[in-house]
């Protein structure tokens, strides 16, 4: 059984969560001792970091065309008109997306796509006209053509199956894997100034704006700094400039794109973690968190409470700054005990193992190959 994994939706910076997943999930089949089957087709600025991931996969790498500026475009052309013959050169059994944007086209073999959420569909408010309509019609496309679809959560398929009743058969829930191969670093010097952590910044449903005011509102009463990691896009400019505005800038660090070791410290390290999100499909970042035994507040929006199994701290609504500041200042001053945390940690490294979703991807991939 020859599987392939079109991994060309990955840009030349990595930065978000549907990255992560698949990272995790290569990782995982590497571990699996199932790679020799496994055959990746990527863009050839991807290649050291996949060949790094799972050294005993093949690739092909394809050259990534510039003529057009969008990569949206130039990706769903390749898949359209382009991947068929690689795949059949090949000789590939099942085709996985791990990504929405799947092209045009059916092909002779199995296909499993991975949309991540439809958020632009169930929650269209957040988004502008053009963005509903170019998600819309992959979607449609992505769901039509596609043998499989993967939901993230009982939330993610809850909204598929309502928002695209016709494929309701096709939907199967296989929870986001979480790479949890990972070292303490060294103790934190007792001169550094605690913090609270938030991830995933450059998007509006973040809702980092509503944390960074609950921070503004008892800022006076502690002595953490906020810490904000990721990098800001257009929309989210909006962040800094009520920071900059607010004369906040001593106390509030926009970090701006990190290494996975400078990640991990910087999760590690946190006093406190916060996800504040107006819309979770899964919502990583909360576990990731978690995992390294951070105490975590989080909204209650979309799946967050049914992938973070009740166990965390939580607040609602989601908008409500006053709300949240009173959150972080209770956990704040009555930290949970480290039993507490580590027994958290232990039901989340065991429910969302790279190694046993990933096992989990591959036998749907088996049973699907005729």
């Amino acid at each position: 059984m020859k599987i392939g994994i079109d991994a060309c939706f990955l840009n030349r910076t990595h930065s978000g969560g549907k990255e992560q997943v698949l990272f995790n999930l290569l990782k995982g089949f590497q571990t699996l001792g199932v790679a020799r089957n496994i055959h990746i087709f990527a863009y050839d600025y991807s290649a050291a970091f996949i060949t790094e991931l799972i050294p005993d996969a093949a690739c092909t790498l394809i050259t990534y065309p510039c003529v057009f500026a969008k990569k949206t475009l130039s990706d769903s052309l390749f898949k359209t008109f382009k991947l068929n013959k690689l795949v059949s050169q090949q000789g590939i059994d099942l085709l996985f997306f791990p990504h929405y944007n799947t092209g045009f086209r059916k092909f002779d073999i199995p296909t499993v796509v991975l949309p991540h959420d439809i958020q632009s569909v169930s929650n269209a408010r957040l988004f502008s006209m053009k963005d509903r309509i170019i998600y819309g019609l992959q979607y449609h496309f992505d769901f039509k053509l596609r043998t499989k679809i993967i939901a993230i959560s009982d939330f993610d398929r809850q909204e598929i199956e309502k928002y695209y009743p016709q494929h309701q058969s096709k939907t199967i829930r296989i929870y986001n894997p979480i790479d949890t191969d990972f070292s303490p670093p060294p103790p934190k010097n007792k001169n550094t100034n605690p913090y609270i952590c938030a991830v995933n910044i450059a998007y509006v449903h973040k809702n980092t704006i509503t944390l960074i005011k609950a921070f503004e509102e008892i800022m006076d009463k502690i002595p953490h700094k906020l810490v904000l990691i990721g990098r800001i896009r257009e929309e989210t400019e909006f962040l800094r400039t009520y920071v900059r505005e607010r004369n906040l800038g001593d106390r509030v660090v926009f970090t701006g794109l990190v290494s996975k070791e400078e990640f991990n410290v910087l999760l590690f390290q946190a006093s406190l973690y916060v996800n504040p999100s107006l819309f979770e499909g899964f919502g990583m970042t909360a576990i990731e968190a978690a995992v390294r035994c951070v105490p975590v507040i989080s909204s209650v929006s979309g799946a967050s409470l049914e992938v973070t199994r009740a166990l965390l701290n939580y607040y609602h609504p989601a908008d409500d700054y006053k709300l949240l500041a009173e959150k972080m200042l209770e956990l704040l001053r009555t930290e949970p005990a480290r039993p507490q945390l580590e027994a958290i940690s232990e039901e989340y490294s065991n429910c969302y193992s790279y190694i046993e979703i990933s096992r989990r991807y591959y036998e749907l991939f088996k049973g699907l190959v005729k």
